[in-house]
């Protein structure tokens, strides 16, 4: 049996030679598959964190062109020395997509969205190999694209059946990747994030979630912006009604110039130009029915 201390090690050993030379590698960290629940439990968090930063150091110097994303275990393993290492993390291996938003609300207070890595992992809604606890995590309340644009608050991934889908649903997950990595993925690494509601209930018992993300106005402010990315100040508005009867919200757009003009963009709409003192005072949002969603870019022209 492999001793319990020398299991970080072997996992990212090991896990360093999946790959053969390339460019740029990517890893998925879950050293805890290693340990029997028994092992598990004599093991402290902080321990196993110790042993896991040390180990990856030594990955780091091998091969530091090395893409590392951490899987979190629920949250487990989302700390700042594991984060200094991965490039992304898995926030949660939580399913249902109101919990998960909750989750966003909260690690995001901490950790930037493009380390927070979530992806959607149930759809189809079937059965899940690992998660048949009582009450199921497992929720149908909410369509695909509520739970694509959950997944699109921080960076986003796909891990689930997409050879299950429908055409129809093929064509609104492709629709969502396109408008995530033209138009999300310049904004969101670069933004300030403003939370515009309290953290909404893991149940969904609430009204409206709301998440505003503004990129910088200057580009000296921005080094590390993609080839391609806005040089002008954008912003990505995410809603998420939940459970509330109220159809309409109005939702102020912080950090804008008053005296400037922006294009905002629903992504199943055309743009419009609104001025920004306008926005400051508020958006109107409206969603008809409980747990949908909508998205829209603003862009200063």
């Amino acid at each position: 049996m492999v001793q319990v201390r020398n299991l970080e090690q072997m996992w990212l050993t090991r896990a360093s030679g999946y790959s053969r030379p390339t460019s740029r590698r990517y890893s998925t960290i879950r050293p805890y598959s290693f340990l029997s629940p028994g092992e598990g439990k004599r093991r402290t968090a902080v321990d196993h964190s110790r042993r896991f930063e040390t180990a990856w150091r030594v990955v780091d110097v091998r091969d530091p062109d090395r893409l590392h994303a951490g899987a979190a275990s629920g949250g487990g393993r989302l700390d700042g020395a594991i984060l200094s290492h991965a490039h992304v993390n898995w926030i949660s291996d939580q399913p249902a997509p109101l919990r998960k938003l909750a989750i966003h609300f909260g690690t995001q207070l901490m950790h930037p969205p493009e380390a927070c890595n979530d992806m959607l992992i149930q759809w189809p809604q079937t059965f899940m190999s690992g998660y048949a606890a009582e009450p199921s995590p497992l929720d149908d309340r909410c369509d695909l694209a509520f739970r694509l644009r959950v997944a699109m608050l921080g960076a986003f991934g796909l891990s689930c059946r997409v050879d299950h889908w429908s055409a129809m649903d093929r064509a609104v997950g492709a629709a969502h990747v396109a408008f995530y990595r033209e138009r999300l993925r310049p904004i969101i690494p670069t933004a300030v994030q403003y939370l515009l509601t309290d953290a909404p209930p893991a149940d969904g018992a609430g009204d409206w979630a709301a998440v505003w993300y503004l990129a910088p106005r200057d580009e000296a402010a921005a080094p590390h912006r993609e080839a391609g990315a806005p040089h002008r100040e954008a912003g990505a508005l995410f809603v998420f009604r939940l459970a509330g009867e109220e159809p309409v919200r109005k939702f102020a757009l912080p950090g804008l110039l008053a005296e400037r003009q922006y294009r905002l963009t629903w992504q199943d709409g055309d743009p419009t130009l609104h001025d920004g003192a306008a926005l400051l005072a508020g958006l109107q949002v409206r969603i008809d029915a409980p747990f949908r969603s909508e998205l829209c870019v603003v862009q200063a022209v």
